[in-house]
């Protein structure tokens, strides 16, 4: 076996391990002097050092083959830039300017290992392995999905190793997986689902099954995640796909698989209720009715027993497997003033739509004797209360009688409050698109042209946006805003010409996609998906996304790259070198992942 191919197994080996291990990034870091990295961020370095020590050894030793630099001169300096524009930009960061250069440290490992993948990519072995990497990560993330949905609340504390938020902060059956928020696991189902759509029709046997199933289940997936921007982004993917029916060698079926697969997401997101109500399509409340079945009254100290019947008569559930409901109360005096600090907690059963329910309120009564009024609210998973997201509160009247003075039976009638500002839901965050994106105009204006540093949008923006909005890990929510804000117009010139190169070299590797196992159609579809989903939302920030976009990214410019050369060398008028790959013994051409070099090799 040549060296040049065993370097190209062993750094495909650890690119695919880097696309399985990467999304599980754990909330611990490691300290290295004044960085801190993170188990991801130690993985994609060792992956980087396997193909810089592969790509050099071959060089050495001649088997690097490259093509002429004008194939590959664009994709490698866009790249170039891009790094060394969000180092340079710590120059003139807005304090601390440590952060910008750790920023830009991060950006310039992600875009290295990018180059790598790409001259890696001329290797059919070194892409299968990726391919089969990307294929292992969307099954795991597949799988912590089921079992997030299927156990809830049980399975967070493994869910919590990787984030620190709750599945269902906000009060909505998100699935978010191992990622920081539902939008970056719907943009991970976007980005890697085209490659178990081209897998399922490329392979054949039980392989091509099971990637069926896979994108199957990674449609059903992706409408749980009430990603609206993923239900467009899906679309896109779909119809790329669909688009390279007319390439040779596509499969008879490409065009119904791909819209299939799309029918599927639609169904999905529509057959959820909890989806339609989000979209608009159904009313977006909770809507519980509340009856006293017994009045409220007793003496100071006296713990009574107020049953409170219970209705859901919304859309939502307010109490599932996934996120538990508690009824919760409190006494407020004849002013509207809490009698005591905290809400004391009834747990609520299962109550989906249309479903009943008594809770038993155990109502301790205050001391000074008198008239107050018993307010009783939902509280979802502790974190959210439904009166909060429009619902009503329940009011009943509760007498407290002087030792001595009989007891009168309490109405059940309504009783509302002169004020209940007391327990009032104030909304802790304002989480909207439109606050960060005003934000990073408003940023962008002041620092027109160098912005305000790689990655700083997060550090500055708290004076551009309400109180109730400010997030210290917030971004503008658009990959074109957050790099005018970052980088200012230079960095959007930047990340022009990156893209540009990106398509360029995807151009040359359309042609023969499915000559190539539907890899570049595959890759170009999810990337295109995450590129819509990335006009609304920003994920290169965050680690667990940027190892796996830049790797399929360097990978798609490398297929373009490399059937560039056969293009480049039939203009020049020399014949193209045939390939030797010594894991077959047979002659092969340069790029692509021939039929004849596969048949020598069956290995993942």
């Amino acid at each position: 076996m040549m060296a040049g191919t065993l370097d190209a197994r062993a750094f495909g080996l650890a690119v695919a391990l880097l696309l399985v291990l990467g999304p599980l990034e754990l909330r611990d870091s490691v300290p290295l002097g004044p960085l801190k990295l993170t188990t991801t961020e130690l993985i994609a370095a060792i992956a980087a050092g396997v193909g810089a020590g592969g790509a050099l050894l071959a060089w050495r030793r001649g088997s690097l083959v490259m093509p002429a630099w004008r194939v590959w001169r664009w994709p490698t300096l866009a790249l170039a830039a891009w790094a060394a524009l969000h180092l340079a930009s710590a120059l003139w960061a807005e304090p601390p300017r440590s952060e910008a250069f750790k920023a830009g440290l991060r950006v310039a490992g992600h875009v290295t290992l990018a180059a790598l993948v790409m001259v890696h990519a001329q290797h059919a072995a070194f892409v299968r392995r990726v391919r089969l990497g990307a294929w292992a990560s969307l099954a795991v993330i597949a799988v912590l999905g089921v079992a997030e949905r299927a156990f809830g609340r049980a399975f967070e504390p493994v869910l919590l190793q990787f984030r620190d938020e709750p599945t269902w902060m906000l009060g909505e059956q998100r699935l978010a997986t191992v990622f920081y928020h539902a939008n970056t696991c719907a943009a991970f189902l976007e980005l890697l689902t085209p490659l178990a759509v081209v897998g399922a029709l490329a392979q054949a046997g039980a392989r091509r099954w099971l990637l069926a199933a896979l994108a199957g289940l990674c449609a059903l997936l992706l409408s749980v995640t009430y990603s609206r921007a993923g239900f467009g982004a899906a679309l896109v993917g779909a119809l790329v796909i669909a688009w390279s029916a007319r390439l040779p060698g596509a499969p008879r079926w490409t065009r119904r698989a791909a819209l299939g697969w799309w029918a599927l997401v639609l169904i999905a997101y529509v057959a959820n209720p909890d989806m339609r109500a989000r979209i608009g399509l159904d009313e977006r409340s909770y809507r519980p009715s509340y009856s006293f079945l017994k009045g409220c009254s007793g003496y100071p100290g006296d713990t009574v027993r107020v049953p409170l019947h219970i209705k859901n008569r919304g859309a939502w559930s307010l109490s599932n497997r996934q996120a538990k409901g508690a009824a919760i109360h409190v006494l407020l005096d004849w002013r509207g003033k809490k009698t005591a600090q905290g809400w004391t907690w009834t747990p609520l059963p299962d109550l989906p739509p249309g479903a009943e329910a008594v809770a038993d309120l155990a109502v301790t009564l205050p001391g000074p004797p008198g008239d107050y009024v018993l307010a009783v609210d939902i509280m979802r998973d502790e974190v959210l209360r439904i009166s909060g997201a429009g619902a009503p509160m329940a009011f009943v009247g509760c007498g407290v009688y002087a030792r001595g003075v009989p007891v009168q039976p309490g109405s059940v009638a309504a009783v509302v409050p002169a004020s209940f500002d007391a327990v009032r839901v104030s909304r802790m965050l304002d989480l909207e698109r439109r606050h960060y994106w005003r934000a990073a105009v408003l940023l962008w204006e002041r620092r027109p042209w160098l912005g305000w540093g790689s990655d700083r949008f997060h550090g500055v923006h708290r004076e551009y946006v309400p109180h109730a909005g400010y997030d210290v890990r917030a971004r503008a929510h658009s990959i074109v805003l957050e790099t005018a804000a970052d980088l200012g117009l230079l960095g959007i010139v930047a990340l022009a010409v990156l893209l540009a190169a990106l398509v360029r070299t995807a151009r040359r590797a359309w042609p023969t996609g499915w000559q190539q196992d539907g890899v570049p159609v595959a890759l170009t579809a999810g990337l295109c998906a995450l590129g819509v989903h990335s006009l609304v939302d920003y994920f290169l920030g965050y680690t667990q996304m940027a190892v796996v976009v830049w790797p399929l990214a360097g990978l798609l410019i490398g297929l373009g790259v490399h059937t560039g050369r056969a293009s480049a060398r039939q203009q020049d008028g020399v014949a193209e070198e045939p390939h030797f790959d010594g894991a077959s013994g047979v002659e092969a051409p340069q790029f692509g992942l021939d039929r004849v070099e596969r048949c020598g090799d069956r290995g993942p």
